[in-house]
């Protein structure tokens, strides 16, 4: 990614959400159990990567990550979970929510971010971008 590239990515993703927004819902229900709701949430991401709607996969990564999150112990349901799917979508998932961890209403004002960008963001880039948006949101 170049320079211009990267400052943009910055940006779009940290544009705070200024209009009312129609939320995509979760597509599970609340008494679900944790395995239900990975696997309803994944079969949702993995359709929506077929058909390229760049919001909806951005939504339910941060939904996958929202449930893991919310268990007693995440990094066992993380290890779980990327035994279900191949390796960059398992770190794209990741960084997705660890991006908008907290502001999943910031996703929908995006006008270029996307799950393969982020996917495609080196290490050092991720890392970044993170720490922008972390001070910039505060």
């Amino acid at each position: 990614m170049n320079f211009e590239e990267f400052c943009d990515f910055c940006e779009d993703s940290m544009i705070p959400p200024y209009l009312p927004i129609d939320e995509i819902p979760r597509p599970y229900n609340n008494n679900d159990t944790v395995e239900r709701k990975l696997q309803v949430t994944t079969v949702k991401l993995l359709q929506q990567q077929g058909m390229n709607h760049r919001i909806q996969l951005l939504i339910y990564a941060y939904y996958i990550g929202e449930v893991i999150e919310q268990q007693l112990n995440p990094r066992s349901y993380w290890s779980i979970w990327k035994t279900m799917v191949n390796k960059s979508l398992y770190q794209a998932v990741r960084r997705t929510y660890d991006l908008f961890k907290g502001k999943s209403l910031y996703i929908y004002q995006t006008m270029q971010v996307s799950l393969s960008k982020i996917r495609k963001l080196s290490s050092s880039d991720y890392y970044l971008v993170k720490k922008i948006m972390q001070s910039s949101t505060k």
